[in-house]
C-alpha cells in the first residue's frame, strides 16, 4: 500500500529516524548521506523521486518543485493510516530536535 505526506525540510531526518525504528530498521549516518546525495535534482511535479529501502518500508522522497523547504514522501508497505497521519502532523506541525545529532 503507498501513503504519501508532506513534512518540512528542517524535520526529514528526525520523520526518517521514526520510520527507521516502526521498520526496526538501523538508520545512521552513512544512510543520511545517501539521502541528502539522492534528494538533490528529485521534483514531485516532474515526477523524480528517490527511492530508499528500510527493512520491509520502501521509501520515495522528493522536493517540492515550488518550495525546496518542503519534502514529499511515499511510503510503500504496511502500514496503518493512523501512523501515516501522526508522521505529517509530526512532520509539518512540530519542530523536531534529535536528542543525538544526525547532520
Amino acid at each position: 500500500m503507498r501513503k504519501g505526506f508532506w513534512i518540512w525540510r528542517s524535520n526529514l531526518f528526525g520523520i526518517l529516524r521514526i520510520i527507521s525504528d516502526i521498520d526496526n530498521f538501523e538508520f545512521d549516518q552513512s544512510q543520511v548521506d545517501v539521502i541528502k546525495e539522492g534528494l538533490i535534482g528529485t521534483s514531485d511535479e516532474d515526477e523524480r523521486w528517490f527511492d530508499y529501502k528500510f527493512k520491509t518500508l520502501n521509501l520515495k522522497l522528493s522536493f517540492d518543485t515550488g518550495d525546496n523547504d518542503i519534502i514529499h514522501i511515499q511510503l510503500i508497505g504496511d502500514l496503518k493510516e493512523e501512523i501515516i497521519k501522526l508522521l505529517n502532523i509530526i512532520g509539518t506541525d512540530f519542530e523536531i530536535k534529535a536528542k543525538k545529532l544526525i547532520e
